[in-house]
């Protein structure tokens, strides 16, 4: 079983708040592990974290029933993406050093986390792993330091929104995964027909 380490100092964001165009179903809403994707990303993160939210639009609210713990989109900004909300919980909680992990990840375990975390630089921007296809890092599940967040937010004042290229400019650590399946997205119909092959077979 994974090593458990409880952490009151990193904010977990979980993002919903795509429109999933692609899958063509809201991707926090598949079931892969008998219940929807974010509530099960919520399950495996609270027992570890103190404050675990959903990043969402404001149209999705009533998806997450009762949970209380949201962070919708800012309005402010007049671009899609996960940067949108990425600032979006800084500007509401500033100063926080933010786990984000994006609601496609149907295979994260304890196991990542725990790398990640104790692996962790806090004199870097970021603390990221190498996605496995792309051999760059990836910035949706990724420990955001406050820095890091604010080279996200120059980028994004320049007209450049995507993670990844913050991450690329500025000093991040850069960690290899050796549960590298852990870090496979379900972006389409296709991807989620490989990922159910998966957990079938396991």
């Amino acid at each position: 079983m994974a090593k458990v380490i409880f952490m009151d100092d990193i904010n977990v964001l979980i993002l919903c708040g795509g429109y999933s165009t692609r899958m063509k179903q809201d991707k926090c809403l598949i079931v892969y592990h008998q219940q929807p994707q974010w509530k099960y990303l919520l399950n495996l993160f609270t027992p570890i974290f103190k404050n675990c939210f959903i990043s969402c639009r404001k149209d999705q609210i009533d998806i997450f029933q009762l949970f209380t713990r949201i962070v919708t989109d800012d309005v402010a900004f007049d671009f899609q993406g996960p940067a949108v909300g990425i600032l979006s919980a800084n500007k509401q909680f500033p100063n926080k050093t933010w786990l984000v992990v994006a609601c496609d990840l149907p295979l994260i375990t304890l196991k990542s986390i725990n790398l990640l975390i104790e692996q962790r630089d806090v004199t870097k921007g970021a603390t990221a792993f190498n996605s496995p296809t792309q051999n760059l890092p990836d910035p949706l599940l990724t420990l955001w330091e406050p820095l890091g967040i604010e080279e996200l937010r120059l980028n994004v004042s320049l007209g450049i929104t995507c993670p990844r290229k913050a991450l690329l400019k500025m000093e991040t650590k850069i960690l290899d995964n050796p549960s590298s399946q852990e870090l496979l997205n379900a972006n389409t119909p296709k991807e989620y027909e490989q990922i159910m092959t998966i957990l079938s077979n396991d």
